[in-house]
């Protein structure tokens, strides 16, 4: 069947971040703090990420999707999908709802667990846990700034609109904000869950965090972005194409930003520096 696709697609994405992890060498240790001669986050680095942060939450706060959706219509095996996935009652889809925001859990983990619990609490290591600390914000930030951004300009329909039409009743968001019936590319929870699955692959695949438990925690993030960004279809508030274009944007994000600070200076040539020997936002020519 053709929505089988899309799971596929999305245990594709889960497969190829795995395989970061898979292909690891010898992990570093941050018991005596970040190792030296490893790419840090400068004063100019810290002050962009502070940037990111303010604009992307501007830009959920004060930016609104249109009061009319600009697209309405499906692409793909976005039919076949929802058809085969979507809850048929309300109580469960609003389940599938609430168990899909372990994205938003998920989210935390980088830094609460590993910078702050692990790194700082439990090794004692301060300045290491601020460096993955900042690393996991600037994450989070660009992630939430471009999927913002996406949503509000897109306005695609949520898939639930289809009911609301004849039964106003059918679901609960259907007289709700703009915000919530034309944001649905791309799947915010998806890119989240996958930012921070993609995240938590690079790190234990670099740094050795969790001992001898560290290849176990990007099988397992990634096994909870997949199956809370595959909820959101369930929950009928979004069409798989949506979770696999939130998929994409996340796991993106989520190597790119921990790939690039996760090395040597020097290592690496760049293309867009800001700051002192690559202390910087660096992307382009990264690899």
């Amino acid at each position: 069947m053709q929505w089988k696709r899309g799971v596929a697609a999305i245990s594709v994405l889960a497969f190829a971040a795995a395989s970061t992890a898979a292909t690891a060498g010898e992990r570093v240790d941050l018991d005596n703090g970040w190792p030296a001669g490893w790419r840090r986050v400068g004063t100019e680095e810290t002050w962009a990420i502070g940037g990111l942060s303010a604009a992307s939450l501007a830009l959920r706060l004060f930016l609104n999707a249109p009061d009319q959706p600009r697209w309405d219509s499906t692409i793909l095996f976005d039919e076949s999908a929802r058809n085969a996935l979507r809850a048929s009652s309300e109580s469960g889809r609003s389940r599938a709802a609430t168990f899909s925001n372990a994205a938003y859990v998920l989210t935390a983990v980088p830094f609460m667990v590993d910078a702050m619990f692990v790194t700082w609490l439990g090794h004692g290591q301060m300045d290491a846990a601020v460096q993955l600390a900042l690393i996991d914000i600037e994450t989070l930030a660009i992630t939430t700034l471009m999927t913002t951004a996406l949503q509000r300009a897109v306005g695609r329909a949520r898939p639930f609109l289809r009911e609301c039409a004849s039964n106003p009743n059918s679901d609960s968001d259907c007289a709700g904000s703009a915000n919530n019936r034309n944001s649905s590319f791309i799947s915010g929870h998806a890119s989240l869950a996958f930012s921070a699955a993609t995240t938590l692959c690079v790190q234990h695949s670099r740094l050795s965090l969790y001992g001898s438990a560290d290849p176990v925690v990007c099988p397992a993030a990634l096994t909870i972005a997949a199956g809370s960004s595959l909820l959101r279809v369930v929950a009928d508030r979004h069409w798989i194409s949506d979770v696999i274009a939130g998929a994409v944007l996340g796991s993106a994000v989520g190597y790119v930003v921990s790939a690039v600070h996760l090395r040597e200076n020097g290592s690496a040539p760049a293309g867009l520096t800001m700051g002192e020997r690559g202390n910087s936002l660096v992307y382009w020519r990264a690899f």
